[in-house]
């Protein structure tokens, strides 16, 4: 996985409800080591890593339509595809 990220990352990228939600958890901790610590890595790993793309209606209908389909697959797939088509062998 770390080498794909490595491979990859210039591709990635994290949408804005899911920094929120990072955001949102990490401050929910209590004060403390543990919640520094996760805010220094959500600012100078992830954040510094990743950019945060807006949320824009563009992209909410998207999730919308995509939310969907996922729901609307058949039990036992990945995404709607079998998971033969994802190269799995099992």
């Amino acid at each position: 996985m770390l080498e794909k990220l490595e491979a990859l990352g210039h591709e990635c990228a994290i949408a804005a409800p899911v920094w929120s939600e990072l955001t949102y958890g990490c401050h929910r901790l209590p004060r403390g080591k543990r919640r520094e610590a996760l805010e220094t890595y959500l600012e100078h790993v992830v954040l510094a890593s990743f950019p945060v793309l807006a949320y824009d209606e563009a992209a909410a209908r998207w999730h919308g339509i995509e939310r969907a389909r996922l729901v609307a697959s058949p039990p036992g797939t990945s995404m709607g595809r079998s998971p033969r088509s994802h190269g799995s062998t099992s």
